[in-house]
This record gives C-alpha cells, sequence and structure tokens, in this order.
C-alpha cells in the first residue's frame, strides 16, 4: 500500500520524501522490529526512487524530556523536531533550486509588501 501511495503522488508530479521521525535513543532496545523496519523503508524508498531521511540519530532522539514515551515526541519534541524538518526541506529545496508554496506562508501579516 505504501508503494501504491508513493506511485501515486510521483504520477501526480509530488516528489514524496519518507521521514522517519526520531526515537527515544535509550529505549530502541524495546522496539524488536526497529532495524527491519528501517530496512524496509530504505528498501521502499530505493524502488520507488523517493528520499528517505531517517532522523533517528537527531539530536533529540538523545534528550528524554522531548519524548511522551519511547517512540513519541511530546510538543516540546514535535516542536523541536519540526524545525529540524524544516531546515532540511528548506536546505534540500535551495539546493535543487525548487520553491514550494508549503513553506511560504499565506499570512497576509507575513507579506513584507511591495519591493522597490
Amino acid at each position: 500500500m505504501l508503494q501504491e501511495l508513493l506511485e501515486l503522488c510521483r504520477t501526480n508530479g509530488i516528489e514524496p520524501i519518507l521521514v522517519y521521525s526520531p526515537d527515544y535513543a535509550q529505549a530502541r532496545d524495546f522496539f524488536l522490529s526497529r532495524e527491519e523496519t528501517l530496512r524496509i523503508f530504505g528498501a521502499v524508498a530505493s524502488r520507488c526512487g523517493v528520499r528517505f531521511w531517517d532522523f533517528s540519530n537527531d539530536p533529540v532522539s538523545g534528550d528524554k524530556s522531548y519524548f511522551y514515551n519511547s517512540q513519541h515526541l511530546n510538543a516540546l519534541g514535535a516542536e523541536a523536531f519540526s524545525k529540524s524538518l524544516a531546515r532540511r526541506l528548506s536546505s534540500e529545496l535551495l539546493s535543487t533550486g525548487q520553491r514550494s508554496s508549503a513553506l511560504t506562508s499565506n499570512d497576509p501579516a507575513d507579506d513584507p509588501g511591495p519591493r522597490k
């Protein structure tokens, strides 16, 4: 089903990116199929020609205060991870010369006005 969704995105001009969010590093031993999950995601991404970003080594992973439980970020962790993800997206878009309306604000208060 994931492969079909990725193919549907690509068919419709959407470039999907698979993202593995941070998990609490000290609790990884409790997730028995973690390595297999990462391997499968990587294989699916490769087979479908999409990027796979593994954030399991993000600094967030080492700080228990960012987690609700071993695999779920709390509000503080979600905010920190969202900033990491936004930086990566911005960097990738700039390096490929792409621009995404998803990363720009539609809030009129953010509009700097006419350029001079």
